[in-house]
């Protein structure tokens, strides 16, 4: 069942053969209860299946209702379906949390997901011991779509952290001659379309060109016939139009050119990302809004359309630079996955690495000029930081030891680290292996530096422990690998403290930081989930870091 608006020319030859339409075939229509009477499956959408309440069917009429891509739509768009089913149908819902979730404005970018059936669900399921709510929860662990170095690539970075874990069971036939996963390194220069107030990289769009007709002249025989529409290239804004124009002026053949969001629930032979983006340009944009550079749930599904090979066309410096969004570890560990398997164009490792020398020290020199100004990185009132509240709160009866310039004492490195060796210890694998079910060996993340953390189980991936309040966050930053305290398990989620800090997270500790509005010796790291640093002043030169 298709909506009335649709053009039943736009639809695919196979698939019009089984759609419900008008006597001429001009059109798409609703059937009535006949016309459902008579068919075994209904395949639809959600917001389609809103009007079968209209026809008050019987209940139990469906015994069986499937939701397919569950993890992208919020809870009302589910339960229009799920409310047509009655005490013996039978639910089924289907979807990947980790891929492109539903788009909500009203909370963080990486919370989406927790606003799906699906999830609410699987973590109600979770904390059930019931052998019904066991059996009602099932994990898919076999990739049937893509060739073996890109499920490998997936499973490592955007599940578990391993690239045993998710199997490669389709057989599907790599290039012959040619890596899975492909870089090529095109900077180019941005420009800001007034029309659409979103980018276009020329340069890139002319490697793109390059590299699809490069795909049709090396196509191998292990892939069939060619298909040019099964190369699909994918990237956002403006640039779809500019790649999509340009491949017309060329009379290429009918390339498929998409935006990210576009593709969910399909499959291609070659995916080729544009990345648009360079480390110029993104010193001028807010960078909020790139999905490319910030949301891995996007990345995860665009990779995950390719069946055989991946293109990414970008500016590699921009992509692995920590202060260019969330996505910089990824695309490092990818581009350093193309390097060593001889698939990265037109730059070497030592120029990445004196890129990213260049771009910090940019970063830094740009943070010393503003920083006379107010800072604009947290939305939290000063006054209701409890950091900042106990530094510049005089009435408490507090006695900090200084030197006599008034500085804090410094400890040797070797008294500092037994200062905190509560919270860096070795592992003890007879403690742990008696008490699995209080301890978990798990990965940090934390969300607010001072009172909002999570850690998700290295051997559960998909289960996620609440940590909350600093103290039960300790001294541990994020990625850090911890062992995590069990408090609660009746709770949903389950929540726990870091018990202590197993391996610490292989990222450079340097943060970008403010100047705090009120005090100038604190000091506000943009990465909100490091806490604040005090700076103390010597005592002949105020305004001067000791």
């Amino acid at each position: 069942i298709k909506a009335k608006e649709n053009n039943p020319r736009a639809t695919d030859s196979i698939t019009i053969q089984y759609c419900h339409l008008s006597r001429d075939g001009s059109h798409f229509e609703f059937p009535d209860k006949a016309v459902l009477d008579s068919t075994r499956i209904i395949i639809t959408t959600t917001a389609l299946a809103r009007f079968f309440h209209d026809m008050k069917l019987p209940e139990n009429y469906f015994s069986h209702i499937l939701i397919d891509e569950a993890s992208q739509m919020l809870e009302c768009e589910a339960l229009m379906a799920l409310g047509l089913a009655g005490k013996h149908t039978c639910v089924v819902l289907a979807g990947d949390h980790m891929q492109m979730g539903p788009k909500l404005f009203s909370v963080r970018q990486d919370k989406c997901s927790e606003h799906t059936l699906l999830n609410r669900l699987f973590y109600y399921y979770q904390a059930e011991n019931s052998d019904i709510a066991k059996q009602s929860r099932i994990i898919f662990t076999e990739n049937y779509r893509s060739t073996k170095d890109i499920v490998d690539f997936v499973s490592t970075h955007f599940y578990v952290g391993k690239s045993d874990v998710i199997k490669a069971r389709g057989n599907v036939p790599p290039h012959s001659h040619q890596h899975a996963l492909q870089f090529h390194h095109v900077r180019g220069e941005c420009c800001l379309d007034p029309t659409s107030m979103s980018w276009f990289n020329a340069e890139q769009i002319l490697s793109v060109v390059d590299i699809v007709q490069g795909i049709m002249k090396e196509w191998p025989q292990e892939w069939g016939n060619k298909a040019p529409e099964s190369v699909c290239v994918l990237s956002q804004g403006r640039q779809v139009l500019e790649i999509r124009q340009r491949l017309r002026q060329l009379r290429l053949p009918r390339f498929t050119v998409e935006n990210a969001e576009n593709v969910q629930g399909k499959q291609f032979r070659v995916i080729v990302i544009s990345t648009v983006h360079t480390k110029d340009s993104l010193l001028e944009t807010d960078r909020t809004c790139l999905e490319f550079f910030n949301d891995m749930r996007v990345l995860n599904t665009v990779m995950t359309r390719a069946q055989s090979q991946i293109f990414v066309v970008g500016d590699a410096a921009a992509l692995s630079c920590q202060q260019f969004g969330m996505c910089w570890r990824l695309w490092r560990s990818y581009i350093e996955d193309c390097i060593n398997k001889g698939s990265a164009y037109n730059f070497t490792l030592d120029s990445l690495k004196q890129d990213l020398l260049e771009i910090s020290e940019l970063c830094r020199s740009v943070d010393e000029e503003s920083s006379d100004s107010e800072s604009t990185t947290s939305e939290i009132p000063d006054t209701e930081d409890p950091i900042l509240q106990e530094l510049l709160d005089e009435s408490k009866d507090i006695n900090v030891p200084l030197t006599e310039e008034g500085l804090f004492p410094v400890f040797q490195h070797e008294q500092f680290v037994s200062s905190v060796s509560n919270q860096i210890a070795e592992e003890d694998e007879e403690q742990l292996l008696t008490n699995s079910s209080t301890h978990k060996h798990c990965e940090l993340v934390i969300e607010y530096f001072d009172h909002r953390a999570y850690a998700r189980p290295l051997d559960e991936p998909t289960m996620r422990i609440s940590i909350m309040d600093r103290k039960n966050i300790g001294q541990a930053f994020p990625g850090d690998k911890v062992t995590v305290e069990i408090l609660s398990e009746t709770s949903n989620p389950p929540t726990g403290k870091v018990f202590n800090i197993l391996e610490s997270a292989d990222t450079v500790k340097e943060f970008v930081c403010t100047i705090e509005r009120y005090d100038n010796q604190v000091m506000t790291p943009i990465n909100k989930c490091i806490t604040k640093i005090y700076a103390p002043f010597s005592k002949d030169k105020p305004d001067h870091i000791a």
